[in-house]
């Protein structure tokens, strides 16, 4: 009786849907009707027409399980941004990976931590900031990725442990002093877009033995791991820690600023003719023991070779008009020879040479300068030539052994403190001058004979020139000689 009823139901279903199937068959096609009783009708209505039944659609297959995110390198609060730019690494990892998304490596962004030792770029960074990484003294890998394309000043500064850096063909500039002071830095390998290189980016980089250059760069190039322009006609820098001596190749005619400065290591460097110009502290502080100035040398910059403390002889060629400002200064010159036609000593050139004792100056010299020999307490002799005007500010003071000098017929002026502390017995002033300054021939009670060949205006003459009251002696007696009498009470008196 139960499963009659069953049957019953079951027909009144299979009516009701054969009934309602018309209906759905302008859908049928367009709409895939999936529900289990629209399928259990359909496999009915099959079985009714004598059909078998439909396969019912294969089940869908599981969501593949979503990948875990990779886990942050560090801290997100470790990264202090503003927009794009990395404003400020406040971590202590010693490896750090900046984040993707950063453009800019902010100013100062990880100045001065000590705990960094390796730091990943990523490809979205395009300018690394002044002073980025200075002091970053632990800090040894670094790979600048081909995104970027300036490195600011002072970048790397300091970063005391970094090996090697290759500069990629992305970067067009190298800021001031942006490696300076990485002493550890050996290698560097600059790309073929850089048209800027800072001055004094590799200042101080004792270990830096080559600077190689892309040969595809078009404003720079190297050989023999010294860098110049393009064109080879300026050596602009030879690495600190390059060692022995060097041959500058023909072509070069001008050698850049601080170009060998601090090359303590070098012994020689052979300059062909061609040369005109050594800019300044070009040798600054080298290891050379001689160097061969060419004749076509015409310019000698500041401080071109101070500090060379091995440098014992210089020959200046005639076509050079001015020694620059401490051209020698501190440097080992035991004798010095300037060829006619320079015209000009300039300030300190010679200062604290304490080994120089002869010094040969020609008379188409016209001033000495300000300091220009102080404390060369190894001369012993001066002669200035016809054709200086002037005397600078102390040019002679302290320079302990000079007991002759003889002043030129064309001098006009002679600076304070000139022969200051210089022990001589006696001195000539010629009728050309006009002015002595104060103190100029306090020489501590040596000089004992002083000959006037002309008139000095009151005006010209300090009242301290000379020691004991000579120039008030001389204002009253006029031209003449003067000569001191130590155990008198006078003092000074005119023959």
């Amino acid at each position: 009786m139960y499963m009659k009823k069953n049957v019953v139901c079951i027909a009144a279903l299979i009516a009701l849907a054969a009934a309602a199937l018309p209906l759905l068959s302008p859908l049928h096609g367009a709409v895939r009707l999936t529900s289990p009783l629209t399928r259990l009708t359909e496999g009915l209505l099959a079985q009714q027409r004598g059909q078998p039944a439909p396969t019912p659609p294969p089940a869908p297959a599981p969501a593949a399980p979503k990948p875990a995110p990779a886990p942050a390198p560090a801290a997100s609060k470790d990264f202090q941004m503003s927009g794009t730019t990395l404003i400020k690494y406040s971590g202590s990892s010693a490896n750090v990976i900046i984040p993707n998304g950063v453009t800019t490596i902010g100013k100062e962004a990880f100045a001065d931590n000590k705990t960094i030792a390796g730091v990943t770029i990523p490809n979205s960074v395009t300018a690394i900031g002044n002073s980025a990484f200075s002091g970053c003294a632990s800090l040894a890998v670094i790979t600048i990725p081909d995104s970027v394309t300036a490195i600011g000043d002072s970048a790397f500064n300091r970063c005391f442990s970094l090996t090697g850096v290759t500069i990629p063909n992305s970067v067009t500039a190298i800021g001031d002093n942006a490696f300076e002071y990485c002493e550890k830095l050996a290698v560097v390998t600059i790309g073929s877009g850089v048209a800027a290189i800072g001055k004094g980016a590799f200042h101080g980089c004792y270990s830096l033995a080559a600077i190689n250059v892309d040969p595809g760069n078009a404003h720079y190039s190297s050989s023999d791991g010294i860098l110049y322009n393009k064109n080879k006609t300026v050596l602009l820098k030879c690495p600190v820690g390059k060692t022995g001596a060097v041959t500058i190749p023909n072509g070069v005619t001008a050698i850049g600023d601080r170009a060998f400065d601090y090359c303590e290591k070098i012994t020689g460097v052979t300059m062909p003719n061609g040369v005109t110009a050594i800019g300044s502290g070009a040798f600054q502080q080298c290891g050379l023991t001689g160097i061969n100035l060419p004749a076509s040398v015409t310019a000698i910059g500041n401080q071109a070779f101070m500090y060379c403390g091995n440098l014992t002889g210089v020959t200046i060629p005639g076509g050079v008009k001015t020694i620059g400002e401490q051209a020698f200064q501190g440097s080992g010159l035991t004798g010095v020879t300037i060829l006619n036609g320079v015209t000009a000593i300039g300030d300190r050139a010679f200062r604290n040479c304490e080994s120089l004792a002869s010094v040969t100056i020609p008379n188409s010299v016209t001033s000495i300068g300000d300091e220009a020999f102080t404390d060369c307490t190894s001369l012993t002799a001066i002669t200035i030539p016809n054709g200086v005007t002037g005397i600078g500010k102390e040019a002679f003071q302290g320079c302990g052994r000079i007991a002759r000098v003889t002043i030129g017929n064309s001098v006009v002026t002679i600076g304070d403190r000139a022969f200051m502390g210089c022990p001589i017995p006696s001195v000539t002033i010629p009728a050309s001058v006009k002015s002595i300054g104060r103190e100029a021939f306090d020489s501590r009670d040596h000089l004992f004979s002083v000959t006037f060949l002309g008139t000095i205006p009151k005006a010209g003459l300090h009242t301290s020139a000379f020691n004991n009251n000579l120039s008030n002696r001389y204002l009253d007696g006029g031209p003449g000689t003067y000569v001191y009498d130590k155990g008198s009470l006078i003092g000074w008196r005119k023959q």
